[in-house]
């Protein structure tokens, strides 16, 4: 008897443990986030396709819930981005008490934003970009948890509140870009120490720069660029020691830079483009490892930059954006310094560029498609030299539109696959050097119709089949074409490896921009482009700019 007691009571101890357990696996969503979510679908106009009438909201698109509650299962996560959403936000928004992620970001929604949405004690992530929000910033924001918040493209209006900064010690980024906020940018933004990204840019804000962005001392990205920013900047932006992209470009800075970049150990890209400043760039700015040269160096169109001078400076990083808006540029060297990255695509929209020479750096990937749109001016046959760098992929067949391209000099990189037949479209080509790469098949007997080539280089490829032997081919040294196993109709002389590397190559007689054999009237005009390069053209390398800060 006693047994079937213990047995009975043990059986009901189970069936009262276990009635938890099998409730939470049938939860639904909680009445009160069904009741907040459906309100706010009702001011929803379109693009929202959730079944209302389905009482488990953790059901519906874009809605996560967890298990927080006994009883039911509680909104933690709405995700409705790139819905194509048109309507409001309402204020029954905010009844999401448990929620963590916002994100309607990449949408149509308009109107203004809930005071009540930013009292959510455990919202971590706002995202609300790209929009039509319009209104102020709701004060006295107290979200204690947030840690990501973005509201850029939209119609903000209003004075910067960063009363964020005061109400969450997590916060890391805050983007408030591409608005029409005024006013000053607040003192109390130093108060985000955890902050690593501040997105300001594209608004209407004016002042100074404001001192509480100096403690700031984890931020990494700072955006302030298409403001009414004016004043100086000071030495005290070395306090920012782990900044690695600062923008102030367009805006009303003015006074000299300061010589405070060495402290910015970090800093791989900086632009001051649009602004008034003046004197010479900062010893420690040209110094940078990483940046070839100040976009400050853009503040006055009224410079036209016809010529970019600035071989052999040891310069590092890649080629600076701001070079893109020089339309009228006619002549581009940057040979033999240390340059890296991509070679920028956008160089093919300079219509009065003859002459580029990127030769003897470290850019890699492939030669854009796009150069091969370049065009010549004043009867010129323009020039191009992307020899010994680390450039791969094939040999653009695009290149044979160049009709007037003088020298194609691509030597000494990785470039592979076969040498294009519409590479006989460049009649006027005089210089083709595609020696020292990995190109493979043969070589296009349509060559042969190049009269004007002079000088023919594809020698320690891995070409093969027949050497043609009519026209210009004729002419050239079994040099030409030796270090290709493959080819045939030519003895080949022995295999010489590289008298010198490639940095005591200064010398070298392939690195002539415009010889004698093309007449006076090309060298004529060679000498007038040292005119203009003299004249309104930027060439100095950092040691010429260093002496003169010195005197």
């Amino acid at each position: 008897m006693q047994y079937s007691k213990l047995c009975f009571t043990f059986i009901l101890l189970t069936i009262s443990f276990k009635a938890p357990f099998t409730r939470s696996e049938n939860l639904s969503c909680s009445s009160y986030d069904l009741t907040s979510l459906t309100n706010f679908s009702s001011f929803i106009d379109y693009g929202l396709d959730w079944n209302t009438s389905d009482s488990d909201c953790c059901t519906w698109i874009g809605v996560a819930c967890d298990n927080s509650s006994v009883t039911s299962k509680r909104v933690v996560r709405l995700e409705l981005g790139s819905r194509r959403l048109q309507g409001i936000i309402s204020e029954s928004l905010a009844g999401l008490d448990q929620l963590r992620i916002l994100n309607l970001s990449q949408n149509d929604l308009h109107g203004s934003l809930p005071a009540r949405l930013f009292h959510l004690q455990n919202l971590e992530i706002i995202d609300l970009r790209n929009n039509d929000f319009a209104g102020p910033i709701p004060g006295g924001s107290n979200l204690s948890s947030i840690r990501y918040i973005d509201i850029s493209g939209n119609n903000f209006i209003g004075s910067v509140d960063a009363a964020l900064c005061e109400s969450s010690s997590y916060i890391h980024t805050i983007n408030l870009g591409n608005n029409y906020f005024t006013g000053e940018v607040p003192a109390n933004f130093g108060r985000c120490s955890s902050l690593q990204q501040l997105f300001l840019n594209d608004n209407q804000l004016s002042g100074s720069f404001s001192e509480s962005l100096w403690q700031l001392r984890n931020l990494r990205i700072l955006h302030l660029q298409h403001n009414l920013v004016s004043g100086p900047l000071n030495d005290e932006i070395g306090k920012l020691s782990n900044l690695v992209e600062l923008d102030i470009s367009s805006n009303r800075f003015s006074g000299i830079l300061p010589d405070a970049f060495e402290r910015l150990e970090k800093l791989e890209n900086f632009f001051a483009s649009s602004n008034n400043f003046s004197g010479h760039l900062p010893k420690s700015l040209v110094n940078s490892p990483y940046i070839i040269l100040s976009e400050f160096e853009q503040q006055h169109p009224k410079w036209n930059l016809r010529a970019l001078v600035i071989p052999n400076c040891e310069l590092r990083g890649s080629i600076p954006t701001w070079l893109s808006g020089s339309k009228m540029l006619q002549l581009l060297d940057l040979s033999w310094n240390r340059l890296s990255g991509t070679i920028p695509f956008w160089l093919h929209e300079f219509n009065y560029l003859f002459y580029m020479d990127l030769s003897n750096n470290s850019f890699t990937g492939e030669i854009p498609e796009s150069l091969t749109q370049l065009q010549g001016i004043w009867g010129f046959r323009p020039t191009l030299d992307l020899s010994y760098n680390n450039l791969t992929g094939p040999l653009w067949p695009g290149f044979g539109n160049l009709k007037e391209l003088h020298v194609l000099k691509l030597k000494e990189n990785h470039l592979s696959g076969a040498i294009p037949d519409s590479f006989s479209g460049m009649i006027n080509l005089e210089v083709l050097d595609l020696s020292y790469n990995d190109l493979s098949g043969e070589i296009p007997l349509s060559l042969e119709k190049l009269s004007f080539l002079s000088k023919f280089s594809v020698a320690y490829n891995q070409l093969q089949g027949d050497i043609p032997a009519g026209g210009q081919f004729l002419t050239f040294p079994p040099s030409s074409f030796e270090g290709n196993e493959g080819l045939h109709g030519r003895q080949p002389t022995p295999f010489q490896p590289q008298q010198a590397p490639h940095d005591a190559q200064l010398a070298d007689e392939e690195t002539t921009i415009i010889g004698l054999q093309f007449g006076l009237g090309v060298m004529s005009g060679f000498l007038f482009t040292v005119y203009l390069k003299l004249r309104i053209g930027l060439g100095v390398c950092k040691d010429k700019i260093n002496n003169h800060q010195a005197q």
